[in-house]
């Protein structure tokens, strides 16, 4: 005996905060081929459609949940005899709100629903089952169509590139889609060429404990490249690159505050370019000796650095230390030479005006 559902359509669009829109109906066949030695009759059959969540948090918490699980049985299967080499059909209808949790898949955690036929049957000793499972995909449609368009412009300016002006659009902002980029850079500067240039796709997912309400966290994004255009390529300006399917994202989620798993999505545009020759690299004086530092500038544990000689000499060698402090010395020097003078110069004036009479030696 085989026991089988089918449904008029596995994805299942629902519109949160819809109030025009009629409640949406999922209709579930189960299909019973008998076959050659099927079981006098039928005890039960129920049919049942839940939702599952699990999320791994980047601190090492585990959670899995079950967020609904509707059943139906089948009444007027119940007690019914079963004949050889028959096929029966039955369906169920079950009614799904808009608000309800939406299909969802990550690293992190995934969030999916399913629909299960059980048959019971009298058994030798003890009863007999059968049962089926097929996935189902609840899938929530943005708050209008105008949100699959998509088109934005940026302007920027980098040393060495100058302005830089980019700009995405598409007509199919969605999973699988596509997106149209543009570039132009009018102003580059002929000492730097460009290496690389490259569109990718961020996704963020953030989870929020549906057992803890204090429990939020924010995962690593994924940064999922889909187009990637060598240097030697960009004077072409426009492209046209596939956006990552399914089996790498899946769509925002409408309500990010929501509990449980949400993802938001965001594009990256990145340009890698450098000096063409080695005259061209920014040279540096030597009394900066680290102008980049590797480590952290808040270390306690690593060595000053100097950006200036205005507050100390580290950066002078002995040498010019010396020939610094020979200069002082000979200046002081000359000073009081000059001092001196003066004050000769200042007596004798006196002597010679009479101001001052000169003392009688003894």
């Amino acid at each position: 005996m085989k026991l089988d559902l089918t449904t008029d359509c596995c994805d299942l669009f629902l519109r949160p905060g819809s109030e025009t829109n009629g409640v949406p109906l999922l209709t579930i066949h189960v299909h019973l081929d008998s076959g050659g030695r099927p079981p006098s009759r039928i005890d039960k059959l129920v049919v049942s459609v839940s939702s599952h969540e699990t999320m791994a948090f980047p601190s090492g918490r585990y959670e899995q949940n079950e967020l609904f699980n509707w059943k139906q049985e089948v009444v007027e299967a119940s007690g019914m005899s079963i004949q050889p080499h028959t096929r029966y059909t039955w369906q169920v209808l079950f009614r799904v709100s808009h608000e309800t949790a939406e299909y969802h898949r990550s690293m992190y955690g995934r969030r999916y629903q399913k629909a299960t036929v059980k048959l019971t049957a009298p058994g030798f000793l003890r009863p007999r089952t059968w049962d089926h499972t097929r996935n189902l995909f609840f899938v929530h449609h943005p708050l209008s169509d105008d949100a699959f368009t998509y088109s934005r412009s940026e302007t920027s300016i980098a040393e060495g590139l100058g302005v830089v002006l980019t700009k995405a659009s598409t007509a199919h902002l969605n999973v699988g889609g596509y997106l149209r980029v543009w570039l132009e850079i009018p102003a580059q500067s002929p000492e730097v060429e460009v290496r690389q240039f490259e569109v990718s796709l961020l996704q963020s997912v953030t989870l929020r404990s549906r057992t803890d309400l204090r429990i939020e966290e924010i995962c690593p994004v994924q940064r999922m490249p889909f187009l990637t255009v060598a240097g030697s390529d960009i004077s072409t300006g426009h492209w046209i690159a596939r956006l990552p399917n399914d089996s790498q994202t899946r769509s925002s989620s409408r309500s990010v505050l929501d509990r449980g798993l949400t993802i938001t999505h965001a594009f990256e545009l990145n340009i890698t370019y450098g000096p063409i020759r080695e005259s061209s690299k920014a040279k540096y004086s030597t009394s900066d000796a680290a102008p980049v530092p590797e480590r952290d500038r808040d270390a306690i544990d690593m060595p000053n650095e100097h950006t200036s000689t205005e507050h100390c000499v580290c950066g002078q060698s002995l040498k010019v230390l010396l020939a610094i402090e020979g200069e002082l010395t000979a200046a002081a020097q000359q000073d009081r030479n000059q001092v001196a003078s003066f004050v000769l110069d200042e007596a004798r004036n006196k002597f010679e005006s009479g101001t001052r009479t000169p003392k009688t030696p003894t």
